[in-house]
């Protein structure tokens, strides 16, 4: 699927997750591999799994109903018994962003002066500058990261393999080169090319995981006071995308920059309520005065 579909590896993985629980589920308890057993994983997941969030049960629909296509096109399955199957209905929520307070709190949660501590910044404030997600910065390496005394970008590889380069300047660019100095008393291996390493535990010196950066950025919550189950690339994802509409770029370049095929896809989910947006759809205090008498 990575190769014909061009999905992303990440997302494969949540499919055949998804596949692997309806086909144990089915094989546990009896049930027929049809669409009627497919509604009733459904409803299992539901009432006995507490999976109330529709939009949850129709992703995993989705990857199931993908996987079970690609094991019919390879010839291992007759029939795909998720067609017919209707999704469960479910509205995107609307972006939510940071505010510059929180976000103020977040970026500086990390102050020491610590290998860990210099790496951590560097990557809160990287995710912020880029709008990167999560598999890719773990994947980042070192070749793809271009930066002077100023100013830096960065060559990203996302989903499908498509590339795309983003610029940043000002506090990203004097944590990274703080952290790129830290690394080299981490990394022995001098042809190692992660960008961002473990620092300590089992493999010290070895690329930066997804559970690892999920790690930096509840630790740095817990530090900033704030509910870590609160804090997530999505929303720093949709900070990046809103504070860069707020300051004047088009949402057609700013889905570019995310990675988004479709600009449909910015607006709806990581362009939140914005000063611009504000500014542009109430009626102007000019109209006001011309209907209010004094």
């Amino acid at each position: 699927m990575v190769i014909n579909k061009g999905r992303s590896a990440a997302t494969v993985r949540q499919y055949v997750r998804a596949a692997n629980s309806f086909f144990t589920w089915a094989a546990d308890g009896g049930h027929e591999i049809s669409p009627d057993g497919v509604r009733a994983w459904l409803r299992h997941l539901y009432f006995e799994r507490g999976c109330f969030e529709n939009s949850t049960r129709a992703a995993r629909l989705s990857g199931l109903r993908t996987v079970c296509g690609w094991l019919i096109a390879n010839g291992y399955l007759q029939d795909n018994p998720a067609t017919g199957v209707e999704s469960p209905t479910f509205h995107a929520k609307a972006a939510r962003k940071r505010d510059t307070v929180s976000l103020i709190k977040l970026l500086n949660a990390y102050k020491g002066k610590t290998v860990t501590s210099i790496r951590n910044r560097a990557i809160l404030f990287l995710l912020y500058a880029t709008g990167m997600r999560r598999a890719e910065l773990c994947s980042l390496t070192l070749d793809r990261l271009v930066i002077g005394a100023t100013t830096g970008r960065v060559h990203i590889k996302g989903k499908g393999a498509k590339e795309r380069t983003v610029g940043f300047s000002g506090a990203p660019v004097e944590a990274l080169n703080r952290w790129i100095v830290a690394r080299c008393s981490v990394v022995k291996d001098p042809g190692e090319p992660a960008l961002f390493v473990s620092v300590s535990g089992p493999t010290p010196g070895k690329p930066l995981g997804a559970d690892g950066l999920r790690h930096v950025l509840k630790r740095a919550a817990k530090l900033a006071g704030m509910n870590p189950d609160s804090v997530h690339l999505h929303l720093l994802r949709a900070t990046f995308a809103t504070d860069l509409y707020d300051s004047g770029i088009p949402v057609k370049e700013i889905a570019i920059l995310l990675g988004h095929a479709d600009e449909a896809t910015t607006w709806k989910r990581y362009i939140a309520i914005s000063e611009r947006h504000l500014k542009k759809s109430r009626i102007p205090d000019s109209r006001w005065r011309e209907l209010v008498a004094k």
